[in-house]
């Protein structure tokens, strides 16, 4: 599921810390972090993160839930993903306050 936070001027390293991220990698102005929801690595959350530049400050995100390490099985909808984006827009908009 895809959102946008405009004015948020916070790195990648930030919104890691903030939300409870780990960075899987990057390239460019993309950053993909994975969250895991339980003690195993299945389900867990994957946040690709795009850094607006040009007259946008802020970030573009892609939120879906995995449920094995194959790609295609990954949940794009649904409450959990929506209560996840919830919980990632409180945590990083605390700081911005």
């Amino acid at each position: 599921m895809e959102f946008t936070l405009l004015d948020l001027d916070h790195s990648v390293g930030d919104i890691e810390r903030l939300a409870g991220y780990r960075l899987l990698r990057f390239k460019g102005n993309e950053f993909e972090l994975v969250r895991n929801v339980g003690q195993n690595d299945y389900l867990r959350f994957h946040l690709l993160v795009k850094i607006l530049n040009g007259g946008d400050r802020g970030h573009y995100f892609d939120l879906s839930m995995e449920n094995s390490s194959r790609s295609r099985n990954a949940i794009s909808k649904g409450f959990l993903v929506e209560k996840e984006i919830e919980r990632i827009k409180e945590s990083l908009m605390k700081i911005q306050e």
